[in-house]
């Protein structure tokens, strides 16, 4: 069976189409990057793979942070909980209208019990 022209172009646009993800595999300083704004352009991306591919419960508070850096911030009067900044989109205002950030929970011995996304729109 011979195809013709338009069907090889078709095919080879939707493999194209269907092989590209925006995902990328965590590293450390890509993670750190800070563009513009203070903004960090390439956690998003990054984000699957650590959460997924990385052994990040069980590890102690200072093994996390020498494997992704310092976060960010920590809620006031929870000092067992730190956050990541993944997005912050300000729109077309001074104020956000879309946050995503990375929270760990950690024990009473600073060991990792879980972490969650959270996604929060305005």
């Amino acid at each position: 069976m011979i195809m013709n022209r338009p069907t090889i172009i078709i095919l080879t646009l939707c493999f194209l189409l269907t092989s590209c993800k925006d995902n990328v595999t965590f590293d450390k300083v890509g993670w750190a990057f800070q563009g513009d704004l203070g903004l960090y352009p390439n956690r998003d991306k990054m984000l699957d793979d650590l959460t997924k591919n990385k052994n990040l419960k069980g590890l102690t508070y200072r093994q996390l942070i020498d494997k992704i850096g310092e976060p960010e911030k920590n809620v006031v009067g929870d000092s067992n909980t730190i956050y990541y900044d993944i997005v912050t989109d300000y729109g077309y205002d001074i104020d956000p209208v879309y946050i995503k950030t990375l929270e760990f929970k950690f024990d009473t011995d600073s060991i990792i019990t879980d972490f969650k996304i959270n996604e929060t729109k305005h």
